[in-house]
């Protein structure tokens, strides 16, 4: 493992930080980085402890170190990181983020205006020259994400799908509803539970690791 390469990762806990996790496993040998999976925590949610077991796991998953975050600005977690990697930059070589396209246009205006004010951060950063900033999901819809992590045989217990916290998603949040309109666009299962549409009242059955 080289101790002069790293790649920090943004975590969220979501889907797309678990994809995220996968496509750095392939991209960034881990005999050739250290990894580290950040955590931010911006603030109390209903999702908070569910989201940062899960991003513990996605961490374990690839072998990263794992690092909970509690930024003492109203930043957001994505500039925190950034600014956490340059400050370490002789050893932080990427930053990897994983948002991924939003599905209104203004959604998709806020993310590419996201990732140009990050990437000419970086540009004007001379000091900080090593770190580079990975996006490889911004691209991608919902769906294009869902289908990648099930080409990668993604572990979704990995993830959490939803903006309520409990044993299962709920089945019924705008979360809830992307993921499953996403599974039922590809043909595949809804991949945290009972085949039916959660949106139609079906109890999901949880595939989360407990504890």
């Amino acid at each position: 493992m080289s101790e002069d390469h790293m790649v920090t990762l943004i975590s969220h806990g979501d889907v797309e930080s678990l994809v995220l996790a996968l496509l750095v496993d392939q991209e960034y040998p881990i005999d050739q980085y250290t990894r580290r999976v950040v955590r931010h925590v911006k603030r109390t949610t209903p999702t908070g402890e569910v989201q940062l077991q899960c991003a513990e796991l996605q961490a374990d998953m690839i072998g990263a170190d794992f690092e909970v975050v509690i930024p003492g600005t109203l930043a957001q977690p994505e500039f925190v990181a950034l600014q956490d990697a340059f400050i370490s930059s002789q050893s932080h070589d990427i930053v990897a983020w994983p948002q991924r396209r939003g599905e209104h246009p203004e959604d998709i205006a806020r993310d590419l205006a996201m990732a140009e004010h990050l990437n000419l951060a970086t540009q004007l950063a001379t000091d900080t020259s090593n770190v580079s900033l990975f996006f490889p999901l911004l691209d991608l819809s919902a769906q294009q994400v869902l289908d990648v992590a099930f080409d990668l045989a993604a572990p979704f217990q990995a993830a959490w799908p939803c903006t309520q916290s409990g044993a299962t998603p709920c089945g019924a949040c705008q979360e809830c509803l992307v993921w499953h309109a996403a599974a039922k666009d590809l043909g595949r299962t809804w991949p945290w539970g009972a085949e039916e549409s959660p949106s139609g009242g079906a109890v999901l059955e949880s595939s989360r690791r407990s504890g």
